[in-house]
């Protein structure tokens, strides 16, 4: 239930940025210009472009659509995070 949320939460926010749009037509460059929309972390982009190249990738070999277009879409890499643990 926590996977499908995650996509979930992000894939509908997609889905409302572009209602009318098939997914066979959805670009890069579309992509990209939704995700700036928000301000957010490297991380939080990285998981943004992440699901929605990930549910393209499940329709293509699903064969919901014939052609996948944003398969060479630029993930920005993960960051790590540093966390102290005090003795308390």
């Amino acid at each position: 239930p926590d996977t499908f949320e995650w996509y979930r939460y992000r894939l509908e926010r997609l889905a409302q940025r572009y209602p009318k749009l098939s997914a066979s037509k959805l670009t890069c460059e579309m992509v990209e210009d939704w995700v700036d929309e928000y301000k957010l972390s490297i991380t939080s982009r990285r998981n943004y472009f992440r699901a929605v190249k990930k549910a393209m990738k499940w329709a293509r070999s699903r064969g919901l659509i014939a052609k996948n277009r944003i398969r060479n879409l630029e993930v920005p890499a993960a960051t790590s995070r540093e966390a102290v643990i005090s003795p308390e």
